[in-house]
């Protein structure tokens, strides 16, 4: 029986090792005591943290930044810091954060997958226009390459879990694997055509910047430039 994929926000990796190297390769890209800066390595910090088994401890009021910091009880190793948006600051191991995925967790990312392209066009659709975008939080410009799609009221998980509700419970969701693919789809055509037109008709998405999503608790899809 082929092994289910570890998921990192829209990353999905073959084994739990290639997702742990990863985050050695982030975690060894600074230097300790240094600011993570790089845009697609905070945000893939950001997906991991969701993965945290005591997520809503760590996130508190919010992540202004993260950093690399000597291992306080293991002085030859590393770990990641969040510093939130009060100040406050903690450590937190990617270890904990790639336990094996649950049925729910995996469904969340298929759902994700279903609607990607949704998520896409709106951004493409967005930057069409000769005028400048601005971000949806902070009111000031946001470049294509720097834009993530946010969901807005109702959140991601908020409408996945009223569709899935309406289907009778997330055990009812039926998730597989794509010949030649290493990440999750729902499995059940009519499911996946009817979380599709869900999601079209409720979603409401907005143009984040980098630096206002890595505060924002609401989590959903997002678009790389």
């Amino acid at each position: 029986m082929p092994r289910n994929p570890v998921l990192v926000g829209d990353r999905s990796f073959a084994l739990k090792k290639d997702a742990e190297q990863a985050c050695r390769d982030v975690l060894y890209r600074y230097d300790p005591g240094r600011r993570v800066t790089g845009i697609a390595d905070e945000q893939f910090l950001l997906d991991l943290l969701e993965l945290h088994p005591e997520r809503d401890e760590k996130l508190g009021c919010g992540v202004a930044h993260f950093e690399v910091r000597v291992n306080p009880k293991f002085v030859r190793q590393r770990s990641f810091y969040l510093v939130r948006v009060d100040r406050s600051e903690t450590d937190f191991s990617f270890i904990k954060c790639l336990r094996p995925p649950s049925h729910r967790r995996l469904v969340m990312g298929a759902m994700r997958h279903e609607v990607s392209n949704q998520v896409y066009e709106f951004a493409e659709e967005t930057y069409r226009s000769p005028a400048p975008v601005l971000c949806a939080v902070t009111g000031r410009v946001v470049a294509r390459e720097e834009a993530h799609v946010d969901h807005s009221s109702p959140t991601f998980l908020e409408l996945a879990e009223q569709f899935v509700g309406e289907q009778g419970g997330w055990d009812e969701m039926v998730i597989a694997r794509a010949d030649g693919s290493i990440g999750v789809q729902l499995g059940r055509d009519d499911q996946a055509r009817a979380w599709r037109d869900y999601h079209r008709r409720n979603a409401t998405l907005r143009v984040v910047s980098i630096e206002a999503n890595l505060s924002l608790l609401k989590r959903g899809p997002r678009v790389r430039g």
